[in-house]
């Protein structure tokens, strides 16, 4: 059953995991799904991009990202609300050390925290990406670049438009 969501999408409220998936294959599958996405770009993108981050250049250590290349970072989330249809705090903690090792990767590169759309019955439908934005967007630097996903790779896209982060309907990548 799918349900009007806003801007123009429609949501599917009931959750990906069942008794056979993992959150580990949930993701791996929502990465995967996201390299198409940015491959329909005309953007390649390698899984598990390793770079170094750091505060200094004498300071840094590797970290591993979902997908990147030489110019682009992404992170993946297919975090959901949780199955009375509350906040996942744990999962939003997550969110917010993403924001930061975007924060500590070099500010020449682009990065995109994509993630995949769910709807709460419980908030008028609202998605938590709305619901990260709303309250939490103190955690996000401004040079990232957030994308909601549906299943059929329909994006929502926000960038900062240096009051707050506003949805781009025109985004060139």
């Amino acid at each position: 059953m799918s349900l009007f969501c806003g801007a123009g999408f429609f949501c599917k409220n009931f959750k990906e995991l069942s008794i056979n998936k993992s959150n580990k294959q949930i993701g791996a599958k929502f990465e995967r799904q996201t390299q198409e996405f940015f491959k329909s770009k005309g953007i390649i993108l390698e899984l598990h991009k390793k770079i170094e981050i750091g505060y200094s250049a004498k300071i840094v250590k590797k970290h591993e990202f979902d997908l990147g290349n030489d110019e682009i970072l992404v992170e993946c989330k297919s975090s959901s609300w949780t199955k009375e249809d509350h906040v996942p705090s744990a999962k939003i903690t997550n969110w917010n050390c993403a924001m930061y090792y975007f924060h500590l990767a070099s500010k020449k590169i682009k990065k995109y925290f994509v993630v995949k759309k769910y709807c709460s019955k419980k908030r008028n439908n609202m998605t938590l990406l709305d619901f990260y934005l709303e309250y939490k967007s103190q955690f996000i630097p401004t040079d990232v670049i957030l994308i909601e996903l549906d299943e059929n790779l329909n994006a929502r896209i926000f960038a900062f438009d240096g009051n707050k982060f506003s949805e781009s309907k025109n985004y060139k990548f």
